[in-house]
């Protein structure tokens, strides 16, 4: 009657919490529910990983093939997975950026959560391992302001997870000639510790943004809570993701103006948004409702999810021993994709089916060709043409698809997508 009564607090350790994942583990959790209709773990994600980084092998070694390579073939492999040392090595996939250290373990940071309503959510203070000890410049400094700490001579940075949500009242002033909107919206923060989440800077606003005061609050020895209500002109299309033909990407996302990744981390507050197991499908049915249908256009997804973003560190001494020169900031993103309403031949298409269609229609159109050659079909004639018309049509469409897929997608996910592809058919 109550889930999550007897586990609710919980604490537990995993290599992977999706709430503070990046935007590849949002994908791959919200396909493979898609797929088998069931939450995705670590284990699933990590599995992924794997083959992702077999295949990224795979296209840089000359592999010869054949039963009487395979010795040859594997070694040419395990040398390959020997080069990918650092992370400029790297392949990085749903669980991070995968490599492999002197030990041959693959180094990543354990995440720390508790359960919430059969839910596991990351805990508000979570430790990661310090890489490289140069890139601090003044150790005691950031031990004094408890950025980091020190546990048995291993040196640790001290990261707040702010739970974050935005709950969007209504998009208005759409201009898709300027590609500018005007969003007005709520957003929240939960938070432990003496710090300033709120102190953050817009990415792909138009005019400079001030959050006030909060519209509401509450603070006790557990947690910290805070509310802003936020009206202001964005820019669209400048979200980091993928372009889709015909659609548009309308949101907000942001950084913190001084604390890097490794002191502050904002997270998708999934309860607070009620974007769980149960609830997902209604917040997003929710959405249609932002966008008025004068517009001439609707709501066709919902997205949300945390990411990486790196800056040039402007000559910034702090960041001058750090790889590349370059700090890194937990960047929050939320958004919608919107479509014109409008009749399509090719929206009838979905992208993720457009390989099935490009081969079936091929061997229609295959089948056709030869059936129109035996004499017992000839009086079908008329009808082999014009079934030869409509499936070639079909195949151009799913063709034209297929390509702006190859040129959007990076080279790991198209070459996995079109082996399974081969193997379904074989």
């Amino acid at each position: 009657q109550t889930p999550g009564y007897y586990s609710n607090e919980v604490m537990v350790t995993s290599p992977l919490i999706f709430d503070n994942a990046n935007e590849k583990a949002q994908s791959f959790k919200d396909k493979y529910k898609a797929v088998y209709k069931a939450e995705p773990d670590w284990r699933a994600a990590y599995a992924y990983d794997s083959i992702l980084v077999l295949m990224d092998v795979i296209h840089k070694t000359d592999l010869q093939g054949g039963k009487e390579n395979l010795k040859e073939d594997r070694l040419k492999i395990k040398e390959q997975l020997a080069l990918m040392t650092n992370i400029d090595e790297a392949v990085e996939g749903v669980t991070g950026y995968n490599f492999y250290d002197e030990n041959r373990d693959s180094p990543k940071p354990i995440s720390i959560g508790s359960y919430k309503n059969n839910d596991v959510i990351s805990s508000l203070i979570q430790l990661q391992a310090v890489k490289n000890l140069k890139e601090i410049t003044d150790i005691d400094k950031s031990i004094k302001e408890e950025k980091i700490i020190k546990i048995e001579g291993n040196y640790l940075y001290i990261t707040n997870v702010v739970y974050t949500g935005i709950e969007i009242n209504e998009i208005t002033l759409l201009d898709v000639a300027t590609l500018t909107y005007h969003m007005d919206f709520y957003i929240w923060f939960r938070f432990k510790g003496d710090i300033k989440p709120e102190d953050i800077e817009f990415l792909n606003n138009i005019d400079p943004i001030t959050l006030g005061e909060p519209v509401d609050q509450d603070s006790n020895e557990q947690m910290n809570y805070r509310v802003y209500h936020v009206k202001a002109n964005f820019k669209a299309d400048t979200l980091p993701v993928r372009y889709e033909l015909g659609y548009h990407a309308l949101g907000v996302n942001f950084k913190h103006k001084q604390l890097t990744r490794n002191n502050l981390i904002y997270v998708i507050d999934v309860i607070g948004m009620g974007l769980n197991a149960k609830k997902g499908d209604a917040h997003k049915r929710k959405y249609q409702n932002i966008l008025s249908p004068v517009t001439g256009w609707s709501i066709a997804n919902f997205w949300s999810f945390q990411d990486t973003l790196s800056r040039a560190s402007l000559g910034a001494p702090k960041y001058l021993n750090s790889r590349d020169a370059k700090a890194e900031y937990s960047r929050f993103n939320l958004g919608v994709r919107i479509r014109k309403n409008e009749f399509t031949i090719r929206g009838l298409i979905p992208g993720s089916h457009a390989g099935f269609y490009l081969w079936f229609s091929s061997i229609i159109i295959l089948g056709l060709g030869v059936a129109g050659r035996l004499k017992m079909f000839q009086k079908y004639s008329n009808l082999n043409w014009i079934s030869t018309t409509l499936f070639v049509f079909l195949f151009l469409i799913a063709c034209e698809i297929e390509v702006v897929d190859y040129l959007l997608d990076d080279l790991n996910t198209y070459s996995i997508k079109m082996v399974t592809l081969s193997f379904d058919l074989l």
